[in-house]
């Protein structure tokens, strides 16, 4: 196979980080329990040049999409906004439980935060 360069830009899409998940406000090292508030801090947005059909350009900022999701127990809004908020809405489980984050950029960008608690 071979790689065609296929635009001119000098900077590339860089995809997303997730830098930490939060359980209610610091860092999560422990089990949630019920109604504790799950978040998460990212990178930055990036901004980039968007053509569209009539061949104008537009300036767009990317916009983060997470997806939680558990081995055990349940989230108040499995798919939400980077910058919103979820609650774990079941009891603490007694068995080791895994706790998965995919953060999504909307231009294939993927992050993906693994913990086991």
């Amino acid at each position: 196979f071979k790689r065609i360069m296929a635009t001119n830009r000098v900077l590339f899409n860089a995809a997303p980080a997730i830098t930490n998940v939060l359980l209610n406000g610091s860092v999560a090292i422990s089990k949630p329990n019920k109604d504790d508030v799950l978040s998460l801090t990212t990178s930055a947005p990036e901004s980039y040049t968007y053509q569209n059909i009539d061949g104008s350009f537009e300036t767009k900022t990317e916009s983060f999409e997470v997806a939680w999701y558990v081995s055990l127990g349940e989230i108040s809004k499995p798919k939400a906004s980077a910058t919103e908020t979820v609650k774990y809405k079941s009891d603490p489980p007694s068995t080791p439980m895994l706790l998965i984050t995919i953060l999504r950029d909307g231009r294939g960008g993927v992050a993906v935060h693994r913990d086991v608690f």
